[in-house]
């Protein structure tokens, strides 16, 4: 039988069980919600792991840092949220304005055009995934196949349903 999880910390149970209550956003919940847990001593990790929706390594992770330094520590994010945006806000500004007055026609101008105005050396993956949050759309439509049949095309969605049925599955 596994053991029950059991954290000492700064704080009673009491002082978490009103934090949890009072707080409104999810990952501070959680994590208030499964110190307290481990405060009573009544549940296992796996147990609090599964009532709070944290895997039992962020279980033992927060109760490692309840114990060493309280709520503050708890509900403290040690992460950096990634790294710095490609383009800052003033390149961004910029391409908006160019794309605005329709200087480029592929994404290799715009590219193009990064490296040498401002520096900035991207892929062409890259060039085509700030294009699209910078809301470019393509000039020309793309190709459609020289032997296309448009009224068979257009009946197909119209057809499919029935063909599927009368397969024997």
């Amino acid at each position: 039988m596994p053991k029950p999880f059991k954290i000492v910390g700064p704080q009673s149970y009491e002082e978490l069980k009103a934090l949890a209550q009072a707080e409104r956003v999810e990952w501070k919940r959680q994590r208030l919600l499964a110190v307290q847990m481990g405060l009573s001593g009544q549940y296992t990790r796996l147990e609090v792991a599964e009532i709070t929706g944290l895997s039992v390594r962020s279980i033992g992770r927060h109760a490692a840092a309840f114990r060493a330094g309280g709520v503050t520590k708890l509900l403290e994010r040690d992460y950096g949220g990634g790294p710095p945006p490609a383009l800052n806000k003033a390149v961004l500004q910029a391409l908006l304005g160019e794309l605005k007055k329709g200087t480029f026609k592929r994404a290799r101008e715009v590219r193009h055009w990064l490296k040498e105005a401002h520096g900035v050396e991207l892929s062409l993956s890259g060039t085509y995934f700030h294009l699209g949050k910078a809301g470019g759309v393509l000039k020309v439509p793309r190709k459609t196949h020289a032997k296309k049949d448009a009224a068979l095309a257009e009946s197909f969605p119209r057809e499919l349903p029935g063909k599927l049925a009368a397969l024997p599955l």
